[in-house]
């Protein structure tokens, strides 16, 4: 269509070969306009021009004041009430058009949604994937109304005017020769591929240039999905993208660490392609070794290791943990529990760099036995579990590898009576089950014999287990103890004492020790042992430290158990019960 072609004198349409305009107005009839009725043809064609301008002014929302230069005449109030009552526009919602759009994405394939206001022209496109959390948001390039038709009024008031078909004194022709090239040129000049799903929403609905470039779209792309919707499109893009399915995996990322310390993260599976906004999922991981004090990183990552979400958290040592999250949308992740978690704001490449390359780490699998002295003073009695309470905490959140830990607490022979039931504990469990143990073994007794203290018995059931279970591991043993165990005769020690009324004796336990698997033996005493009265030496004991001076972490180390100089692990241990 070349410009300057003959247009509808009332809302400038081109002529067709149609007889009435799209506006109503009469292009061709059989009648001769003479001399008489040149006045009346002229006054009903001013009377359809200020009709015309006036209900596109209407439509627009222009401001009467403003608009009044622009229209061909005087409008009275009842024009401008006549106009009101146009018949709204015919809409049709963006969500179901553009849902369908993206549900007939094949892979690879890019959907592109024109976007035209009362402003600019907006193009949006997004591949048919996930939107990537570590790269570039869906692309968007918008052009004012100005560079598409150069033409048209750079006030604001005047180009919605325009718009909505306000085109007196423009070459209409040249706007639809415009539009027909920019149409035809759309794919080309966003560099979008030739196959790409091509949506428009006319946010304009019954504006005639908006109309029009609907039209050449349609024109130009026959498989054009269409909508004319006045809302907002930026909300229904994003609530289309959270309905839509994950095209990859989504994960948790946890430390795996080998026998050797070496530490690899892997993804612990949390969503599937498929998956939808709304789904849940849970991971358990384990507190990793140096995280009871200090933060852990959850991180959630794509199947293509791209971060989706990161938080910081305190987690309990020595309990599973469950990580609870909720996928939100593509590309969301929002995080239920732990509760207290808080965002961590960090790129992927700084927490995977907070992942140490190695750690220290037991060769196997260890058993723990620990038998403590119940009674005494009651101010060692009560050091002594918590020394134990602390070490078992420590043990929960260092060890990287299965340990069992037995507690076996010992009170005192009073009456002297074979019967007497003075050991107390569990056999092998966690550690955190030992904790547990400690808390109910019977509490200070406020008598006891000052001279001895039933080790002995301890060490006849430690004996006893050990037979029934023989080692499959290596085995620990710690005593945490006051006093001397009873002496198999009186005459065997310094400072008489009860003999034992069982009759074990303890230096027969002593000789047991070493085929039981028991290797390291290590012991805690409340004050350092007098040379002449040594049997800790004879059960092969090594003395720690008293009991007022070491630490959980000191045991630890004694026992190789950790390292003294350990390097710490941010991320959480995959449970070994959900591998």
């Amino acid at each position: 269509m070349r410009t300057g072609s003959p247009a509808c004198p009332v809302c400038r349409l081109p002529i067709t070969q149609h007889e009435r305009c799209a506006c109503g107005w009469t292009l061709r009839t059989s009648w001769t306009v003479g001399e008489g009725n040149r006045s009346a043809f002229a006054a009903e064609l001013a009377a359809a021009q200020l009709a015309h301008d006036v209900r596109v002014a209407a439509w627009a929302g222009c401001d009467r004041d403003t608009i009044a230069p622009l229209l061909r005449g005087e409008p009275t109030r009842a024009d401008w009430d006549q106009a009101k009552e146009r018949p709204a526009a015919r809409t049709e919602p963006l969500h179901p058009v553009l849902a369908a759009a993206f549900a007939s994405l094949a892979a690879g394939q890019v959907l592109a949604l024109v976007e035209i206001g009362a402003q600019d022209v907006t193009i949006t496109w997004a591949a048919a994937a996930d939107p990537d959390p570590g790269g570039p948001p869906a692309e968007r390039r918008s052009q004012p109304w100005r560079e598409v038709l150069p033409m048209l009024a750079t006030d604001a008031e005047h180009l919605r005017f325009q718009l909505a078909g306000g085109l007196a004194g423009v070459d209409r022709a040249e706007i639809s020769v415009r539009l027909a090239g920019w149409a035809e040129g759309l794919l080309a000049a966003s560099e979008l591929p030739a196959d790409s799903v091509l949506v428009a929403v006319n946010r304009c609905p019954g504006w005639t240039v908006p109309a029009e470039l609907i039209g050449h779209l349609r024109r130009c792309h026959p498989k054009l999905r269409a909508a004319a919707d006045a809302g907002e499109v930026a909300p229904v893009w994003a609530r289309v993208l959270a309905e839509q399915p994950l095209h990859t995996s989504y994960g948790l990322l946890t430390a795996d660490v080998g026998k050797d310390g070496t530490v690899r993260l892997a993804s612990r599976p949390l969503f599937a392609p498929g998956d939808r906004a709304g789904k849940t999922a849970t991971v358990v991981v384990r507190c990793p070794p140096g995280g009871a004090d200090r933060d852990s990183v959850l991180v959630v990552v794509t199947g293509t290791r791209r971060l989706v979400g990161a938080w910081s958290v305190r987690l309990r040592p020595g309990v599973p943990v469950p990580v609870e999250a909720e996928l939100t949308a593509p590309g969301r992740v929002r995080l239920i529990s732990p509760a207290d978690a808080r965002p961590d704001r960090r790129s992927l490449a700084q927490l995977e760099a907070l992942a140490p390359g190695r750690i220290h780490v037991r060769s196997g699998p260890v058993e723990i036995i620990c038998l403590v002295e119940l009674n005494g003073p009651q101010d060692a009695a009560l050091r002594r579990r918590k020394l134990l309470a602390e070490l078992f905490d420590l043990l929960a959140a260092e060890l990287t590898v299965a340990a069992g830990v037995a507690l076996l607490g010992y009170t005192d022979h009073y009456a002297g009576a074979a019967d007497e039931h003075v050991v107390h504990g569990r056999w092998l469990g966690p550690p955190a089950a030992a904790q547990e143990t400690l808390d109910a073994l019977p509490a200070p007794a406020p008598r006891w014999n000052r001279n001895a203290a039933p080790l002995e018995d301890a060490l006849q059931e430690v004996a006893r287990r050990c037979a029934h279970q023989p080692a499959s591991r290596p085995r620990i043993l710690l005593v945490v103890a006051g006093r001397p165990p009873h002496p198999a005769a009186v005459a065997d020690v310094p400072r008489p004492a009860q003999r034992c009324p069982h009759g074990w004796d303890w230096t027969t336990y002593a000789r047991r020790l070493g085929t039981a698997g028991i290797g390291v033996r290590l012991v805690v005493l409340d004050e350092p042992p007098r040379p002449q009265e040594d049997p800790w030496r004879r059960l092969g004991l090594r003395v720690v430290a008293p009991l007022g001076s070491v630490t959980a972490g000191k045991l630890a180390e004694a026992m190789a158990l950790v390292s003294p100089n350990p390097v710490r692990l941010p991320f959480p241990l995959a449970d070994p019960l959900q591998e």
